[in-house]
């Protein structure tokens, strides 16, 4: 915890100063370059919570993916990215199921799987993931990875919708 601590606290500094720097950009926007002190302290972050999220800790591997597939102060790296995205998602972070189910599904740093993408969606979406629920609902409407199901499609459509999310209403 005290590593991810120490790690989380610099990256989180190098962040906030970035997205200050730019008040209206998009946060999924490719970060500028770094200064110096910025990169250095950056390197010095990511090396701690690579560190953290190797020993198994949850949060540090979500930021882990997070840092490499938005290429945040590192160079963009899908791979790396679905590896921590896929070791959070294991331990049931619901936020990396629902990632890791996007990654399979496209293919993002793995072998695409509709099969395996169906899985991380469906254990999203047992923990009311809107966006998991929608994925999946779209999987069993075309038949990709999961048995074509038109009943199954509405009823994970119903429930995103109930959940709010403005594509599973329309």
């Amino acid at each position: 915890d005290k590593l991810f601590g120490l790690g989380y606290g610099m990256y989180a500094k190098i962040k906030g100063e970035i997205d200050r720097s730019r008040p209206r950009v998009d946060e999924r926007e490719p970060w500028p370059e770094l200064s110096a002190k910025q990169q250095q302290e950056m390197d010095q972050a990511v090396g701690m919570l690579r560190e953290a999220a190797d020993q198994g800790h949850m949060m540090a591997q979500v930021d882990c993916g997070e840092v490499y597939g938005f290429g945040d102060g590192v160079a963009k790296d899908d791979r790396l990215s679905f590896v921590y995205q896929e070791k959070a998602a294991k331990q049931g972070h619901t936020a990396s199921q629902f990632n890791t189910g996007v990654n399979c599904r496209d293919g993002l740093g793995c072998e695409q799987s509709y099969e395996r993408a169906a899985e991380w969606f469906e254990k999203a979406s047992r923990k009311g993931d809107a966006d998991a629920m929608l994925n999946l609902g779209l999987l069993y409407r075309n038949g990709q990875g999961v048995p074509q199901d038109h009943n199954r499609t509405v009823q994970l459509f119903r429930q995103s919708a109930a959940l709010g999310h403005p594509r599973a209403m329309s």
